[in-house]
């Protein structure tokens, strides 16, 4: 269901933002967009529930984990895909799309080492991704920081990446 008619469904928007969760909220600040954007309480849960692990080379777990492995917990929670192991591996995957096209769900990469992909996120929406930083652990980071314009490789869309949408409000 999209936004347009999880609103539809509610007697006025007002209605709906008085029914909108505490993480609807979060991420709508995070996120810098209007909470009735964010129907997909999934997405919302898994990211929440990650955010702030630290990062650790080869770590696949909420004691460590890197950018790819994380990759794989989202795509096997959303969409019970299993990914590639590695970014570079995620990378020669993906259907190429360009910024203009991105969607919910796709993966952003970047050269952080000046050496082809070394790191991995997952597209939110308003050039916001999440992904496992290297000194950061796994937080939401904006396209336009001028560290990850610089360091922007390509983006690209798995198959069957539509994000289902569970949508929770009281």
């Amino acid at each position: 269901m999209s936004a347009a008619e999880v609103r539809k469904s509610y007697a006025s928007e007002a209605d709906y933002i008085e029914r909108a969760t505490g993480l609807q909220f979060k991420y709508s600040i995070l996120l810098d967009t209007e909470v009735e954007t964010l129907t997909n309480i999934e997405l919302f849960n898994i990211i929440d529930d990650w955010i702030g692990t630290p990062y650790r080379l080869g770590g696949s777990t909420k004691s460590g984990i890197d950018c790819s492995a994380f990759m794989q917990v989202m795509y096997a929670g959303l969409f019970s895909m299993t990914l590639p192991r590695t970014s570079r591996e995620q990378y020669n995957t993906v259907r190429p799309v360009s910024l203009t096209e991105l969607k919910e769900g796709d993966l952003v990469f970047f050269s952080t080492r000046g050496r082809g992909v070394s790191h991995v996120g997952f597209y939110l929406q308003n050039n916001r991704f999440v992904h496992a930083g290297s000194s950061t652990g796994v937080t939401v980071s904006d396209l336009t920081d001028p560290y990850w314009a610089k360091h922007f490789l390509r983006a690209g869309r798995m198959e069957k990446t539509e994000v289902p949408t569970l949508v929770v409000n009281p």
